[in-house]
Parts: structure tokens; C-alpha cells; sequence
């Protein structure tokens, strides 16, 4: 990564040949903060430090996957990247410099920010609440709900989500949700619906009862 602030006179690149290093389990990051025209002697640096990892997996005999090897420049100069740009080599292989990269499991790009990750997230939230929408004439509410609550993620726009598998469950409009005339039907068959869920449990109970004297 790059920064464009100032370090006290007299300090040379030297103290940055180490990285600092970030693991969990297999995955590792490593990241390097300099100044701007340093861009060469952290090249040099980092190369020397990734062949150094290369070294160890060949000691212990661990493989690296080059598909899950990722680079990315943190800076607001375009000419920054530029110069490391396919000279990052973690042999034989050349790691690619990115605009995002992923780190476990949260994306993040070069500004910084998580534009992408959230819509990911809010994509993957919103297919979930389509998949229920197929399993609606198998399950009843109560199904659908704990299925719901079990597969989707809290999505930045929670409240579009929600709204939708409300609508979804209930089997009617968010206005209708709304509309006074809506509401005092289901405060009317409420009471219903929990004396069926207490004869289904009942007759479940009764069910089991009888295998077990069968058996």
C-alpha cells in the first residue's frame, strides 16, 4: 500500500523490507505502507519478501494456489501503481495488481471503500428471499420465517428486504400490511391460527404416542 504523508527526515526505506503480516488459518495478507517515490525500493522489498514465502512452502511442502494470490495499490496516484504493476513475481508466478481483493470474505477496493461488498451481500440477501418464494406451497409461514432468518444475511438496506419477505409470507401487498381493515383481520385470526398450531402439535403428540405403543 502507499501513503502520501511525510516521515521524519533522515529515515530511509530500510525499516520498511519487513511486512506487516495479518493470518487465520490459511489465508495471509501482507502489506507494506510508503511514500511516494519509494515505489522502486518496495518493489525490490516486497519480490524479496515473496520469495522468501516461496522458499518456506518449498521447506514444508506447501503449495500456493496462484488464482487465490491477490495485489492491490492503496493510493490516489495512478502513477504509484504503475510502477508495480506485473513486477510483483511470486514464482514462477506474477500476481496481477487488482482494484479490489478479498479478505476473508469482505471485499474492499483501492479507495478504501465497500461499495462491492455490500452489494453483494444485498445480491445474495434478495436471491435468498426469491429461493422462498418457490418453497411457498410447500411450507407454512412459520417454515418460511425460520427459513428465512436461517439463510439470509443482514443486507445494508435491511428494510426492502424485510418488507419483501413480509409480502411474501403473508401473501399480501405492503399497503394491504398496512391498511387498517388488513390488521384487524389478522388480530381476528390470530386467535385461530394459534388454537390449529396447538391441535397440529396436539395430534403430532398422539401420533408418536401410538408408535411407541406399537412398539
Amino acid at each position: 500500500m502507499e501513503r502520501g504523508d511525510e516521515e521524519p527526515s533522515g529515515e530511509s526505506v530500510a525499516w520498511r523490507s519487513s511486512p506487516k503480516a495479518v493470518a487465520h488459518a490459511d489465508n495471509c495478507t501482507l502489506s507494506w505502507a510508503y511514500k511516494r517515490g519509494e515505489a522502486q525500493n518496495v518493489l525490490q522489498a516486497v519480490n524479496r519478501q515473496l520469495q522468501d514465502i516461496i522458499a518456506w512452502g518449498e521447506r514444508w511442502q506447501v503449495k500456493f494456489a496462484p488464482e487465490k494470490n491477490q495485489a492491490m495499490v492503496v493510493t490516489c496516484s495512478q502513477g504509484e501503481a504503475d510502477h508495480l504493476r506485473g513486477r510483483l513475481r511470486l514464482r514462477p508466478d506474477t500476481i496481477p495488481l487488482q482494484d479490489s481483493i478479498e479478505i476473508l470474505g469482505v471485499e474492499v477496493d483501492s479507495r478504501l471503500q465497500f461499495d462491492r461488498h455490500l452489494d453483494k451481500v444485498a445480491r445474495s440477501a434478495s436471491s435468498k428471499v426469491n429461493l422462498l418464494r418457490r418453497m411457498k406451497h410447500l411450507l407454512h409461514a412459520d417454515g418460511l420465517l425460520t427459513l428465512y432468518k436461517a439463510q439470509c444475511p443482514l443486507p445494508p438496506q435491511p428494510a426492502k428486504v424485510q418488507r419483501r419477505t413480509e409480502c411474501l409470507i403473508s401473501g399480501t401487498t405492503h399497503h394491504q400490511q398496512h391498511h387498517p381493515h388488513w390488521q384487524r383481520q389478522q388480530q381476528h385470526r390470530q386467535p385461530q391460527q394459534k388454537q390449529q398450531q396447538q391441535q397440529e402439535e396436539h395430534q403430532r403428540h398422539n401420533l408418536r404416542d401410538s408408535l411407541k405403543h406399537h412398539r
